[in-house]
């Protein structure tokens, strides 16, 4: 019954490309029968898998995968999650959802709530050491899209280009003062003061992030310019001349969108500028998607553009510029799903074993997938105090 319905389901809703599962002997194909070959083929090894994923939409295709429900044949998990969320599969299950599903999406969101702003930051950052970051991530360790010039570079030169053009966009000049709330691991802050001659602060909820940002300020001869603390961003103090949040803003709660801005707008200088980067929805909700929910940035959310700019009106900062980079999140998530794959055998199996590591999978080729074919996105925002500055005719 629950195979029959989850193939009913993908030939009605797939239109622009064909999928065949394999189950035992039997071949089932579905969608647009007229591609030829078929996409992606996925072989299915528990009859629970069509349950899971009726019942529970990306969190139960998620889990499936996780514990080997299912394996890909041919194409990638990428492109069988960029077919599903192109053809909107996740909305044409959302009414379908059990009782018990439904109360079990209730539960993860009052978990996260109860754990709180440190805990869920620690979720999915504070692991013992960094080698999971290590495995996927470019040498400065940069955690956030990177800027795409040509999709055959790989992702340190993206992030090398989005670094340049922040610092660009920030017209950051010599002896001026920079903030990055959220720094992670200070690559900005070093980048900045190495090539552009500034002086700045790093403040981050992470333990790990904080630790290393330290280490690696140190390593690069900048502790007498940067400094780095543990610190939350409502307690931070002092004025600088440019402002800078790079992939933080998601952890904020709604509810802290005023307070976020008002701390901004207090340490920014009267003719200080400023860049918000994250990533954010298009479309008229903010839907919060329960497998991230649950297993990878617990509590998070994805700010609409209009929400953060009514914010920047309301504290008297003016919007320069704003860029939405979705598709350079696509690429920069391919580039470390590629690198993910090929250092995973790197990883301690004692403390990341095959469920972890298949779960971390999921996550970089589910965003990826998400960035290419849903209505997400990811804004840069240049704002500067509400004055006419000095800005160039074309955009950096």
């Amino acid at each position: 019954m629950e195979e029959r319905l989850f193939f009913e389901l993908l030939d009605r809703c797939v239109e622009d490309a064909g999928l065949e599962f394999l189950i035992g002997d039997r071949r089932v194909q579905v969608g647009a029968r007229q591609v030829a070959p078929p996409a992606v083929v996925v072989r299915v090894h528990r009859p629970r898998f069509f349950r899971r994923v009726l019942a529970e939409g990306n969190l139960g295709m998620a889990e499936a995968f996780m514990e080997r429900d299912f394996e890909l044949e041919q194409g990638s998990l990428t492109e069988l999650l960029n077919v599903l969320i192109r053809n909107r599969l996740d909305q044409r299950l959302s009414g379908r959802l059990s009782f018990a599903s439904a109360a079990r999406l209730l539960w993860i969101r009052l978990s996260n709530r109860l754990r709180g702003a440190r805990g869920n930051i620690a979720h999915h950052y504070d692991h013992d050491d960094d080698t999971l970051f290590e495995a996927f991530l470019d040498p400065r360790m940069v955690y956030s899209c990177g800027y795409v010039k040509d999709p055959e570079a790989d992702v340190e030169q993206f992030q090398l280009d989005k670094l340049r053009r922040v610092c660009d966009k920030l017209r950051l000049a010599p002896g001026e003062r920079l903030v990055d709330i959220g720094c992670g691991y200070g690559g900005l802050l070093i980048f900045a003061a190495q090539e552009y001659g500034v002086t700045g602060k790093g403040i981050t909820l992470g333990r790990r992030h904080c630790e290393r940002a330290k280490a690696n300020v140190a390593a690069a001869g900048l502790s007498d310019r940067i400094e780095i603390e543990l610190l939350p961003y409502q307690q931070l103090t002092g004025r600088f001349d440019k402002v800078v949040s790079l992939g933080m803003m998601e952890h904020l709660r709604r509810s802290e969108y005023r307070r976020f801005t008002a701390v901004v707008s207090r340490v920014l200088s009267e003719r200080g500028m400023g860049l918000f980067h994250y990533i954010g929805c298009t479309g008229p909700s903010n839907d919060h998607d329960p497998f991230i929910q649950r297993y990878i940035l617990p509590d998070s959310s994805q700010p609409k553009l209009s929400e953060f700019v009514a914010q920047l009106e309301n504290h008297d900062l003016a919007v320069l510029d704003v860029e939405n980079l979705i598709r350079h999140y696509g690429y920069t998530l391919e580039g470390w799903t590629r690198s993910f794959l090929a250092n995973r055998s790197r990883l301690d199996p004692t403390r990341f074993d095959d469920r972890f590591q298949r779960m971390w999978q999921y996550y970089l080729e589910c965003a990826a997938a998400a960035a290419f074919a849903s209505a997400a996105g990811l804004f840069q925002i240049v704002f500067a105090r509400n004055y006419p500055p000095p800005m160039p005719l074309q955009r950096v």
